[in-house]
């Protein structure tokens, strides 16, 4: 009896421990770039969406270290034990050597915003980010269909500041054939910096030169251009478009100093994500693929959500609505509109 009681308590116990030892959860690795502006969001709902589907979202940050997030990568494979990798590369050439690490630990790998050319991906998560810059020409050209127009590109190592200038040049192509629009600058900007798009800009002034409208491709490289075009007193109106909805953005855009912006609705993008990595990790068919993105290596299975134009008409109905920045985020401590002359 004595030997029976032991062995059931044994039993047990080795059930309680077999129990936690193979609980099965899944671990997303999730590599970030960077939190600043929208990223924290990003954050946010990648963790909340994993552990809603029972998994455990791990997650680290480079700071715009290609670097750091490759001793990041390794961490999050040989010593989290992560199933999926959920990256947004910070170099996305080198990048393609972190894909190659995971793949070759059976873990499977998802580029999250930005793709990672000629690398094995299992699945890309974006918006379509040509139609972003596309909507950022088309939008200006509405206003200002004639004058000279700045292009301020982001990091020339993130594919998707390529795609952006894509479309950028797509939605400009016939204005520029018929001389309406001139192109006066269209650099690049190391790690999306918006003291480069301070200098760009500054020095185009300094030159006498009149910009009459400016293509960020993203909010950060508007604030630069805007602190540059506030230091010279520029009295003339000059058109900015920007992409991201960050806050400081939606606040120019309602005081009119910045046309629009573009808001890539980030719970949608975040949670399509961390649904395909817990699909994924469990060897089920992920439910939200829409597309394939060809990388150069492969027809990648995509999720490719599409971007909402955002200005001083549709600020409420769309970043306030989705709770993506508050009223007093925008319009200040009134939360309201302030009204036009």
């Amino acid at each position: 009896m004595k030997q029976s009681i032991i062995s059931g308590a044994v039993l047990c116990m080795g059930l309680w421990f077999c129990t936690s030892c193979n609980s099965d959860k899944v671990k997303v690795g999730v590599a970030m770039d960077i939190l600043d502006g929208r990223w924290a969001k990003d954050r946010e709902f990648i963790r909340e969406k994993v552990a809603e589907m029972g998994g455990e979202a791990i997650f680290t940050v480079a700071n715009n270290d290609a670097a750091q997030q490759a001793l990041q990568v390794r961490q999050l494979i040989e010593q989290e034990g992560i199933d999926v990798l959920l990256i947004v590369p910070t170099n996305s050439a080198k990048a393609v050597d972190l894909v190659a690490l995971a793949k070759k630990d059976g873990v499977k790998v998802i580029a999250y915003d930005r793709l990672i050319n000629n690398a094995d991906l299992d699945a890309y998560v974006s918006f379509d980010n040509v139609q972003v810059g596309r909507m950022q020409s088309e939008y200006l050209l509405s206003k200002v269909p004639t004058g000279n127009y700045l292009l301020l590109g982001g990091s020339p190592t993130d594919n998707n500041a390529k795609l952006f200038r894509e479309g950028q040049i797509q939605g400009l192509k016939t204005a520029v054939a018929d001389a309406k629009v001139q192109v006066i600058g269209n650099g690049w900007a190391d790690n999306w910096s918006p003291q480069f798009a301070y200098e760009q800009t500054l020095q185009l002034l300094n030159e006498g030169k009149q910009i009459d409208a400016i293509i960020a491709s993203n909010d950060r490289l508007a604030t630069g251009a805007v602190k540059a075009l506030t230091e010279k007193g520029v009295s003339y109106p000059v058109a900015i478009a920007g992409q991201d909805a960050d806050a400081e953005a939606c606040r120019r855009i309602a005081e009119g100093t910045q046309a629009m912006t573009v808001y890539k609705p980030v719970k949608d993008l975040a949670y399509s994500a961390a649904v395909a990595a817990v699909m994924l990790a469990e060897d089920k068919d992920v439910p939200n693929l829409n597309a394939k993105q060809n990388n150069g290596k492969k027809e990648v299975p995509s999720v490719l959500l599409s971007p909402v134009r955002v200005d001083e008409h549709n600020l409420i109905q769309t970043v306030i609505a989705d709770d993506f920045l508050t009223k007093q985020a925008v319009y200040g401590e009134t939360g309201r509109p302030r009204k036009r002359e």
